[in-house]
C-alpha cells in the first residue's frame, strides 16, 4: 500500500495542491509503479509515484508527480501522514 493509498482512506479522496483542488482515484500499484487520476472540474491529470526522488530532511517522503498537457502540472509529497506540495 502507498501512502498516498493511506492518506485517503483517513483523509479522503480530495486533496488540496497549491490551491489547487483534485480529487484522486485510485492509486493503483504493479511493484514499483504507482499510478492515479487526479480530477478537477475541468480536466484530469496522472498521478506518478516517483520512486527515487527524495525531499530534504524527510526521509522515507512519498513523492508524486502530475502531469498532464505535456508538462509537471503539481509534484507533491506524502510524510508521517500530511501532504506536501512541492511544486
Amino acid at each position: 500500500m502507498t501512502q498516498l493509498a493511506a492518506y485517503i482512506a483517513t483523509n479522503g479522496t480530495d486533496l488540496t495542491i497549491k490551491g489547487r483542488a483534485f480529487t484522486v482515484d485510485g492509486p493503483i500499484q504493479d511493484g514499483n509503479t504507482a499510478l492515479a487520476t487526479f480530477s478537477t472540474q475541468r480536466t484530469s491529470y496522472t498521478g506518478v509515484l516517483c520512486v527515487n526522488a527524495r525531499v530534504p530532511g524527510k526521509p522515507g517522503a512519498e513523492v508524486w508527480s502530475l502531469v498532464g498537457g505535456g508538462k509537471t502540472q503539481a509534484t507533491f509529497a506524502i510524510h508521517e501522514g500530511a501532504l506536501l506540495a512541492l511544486r
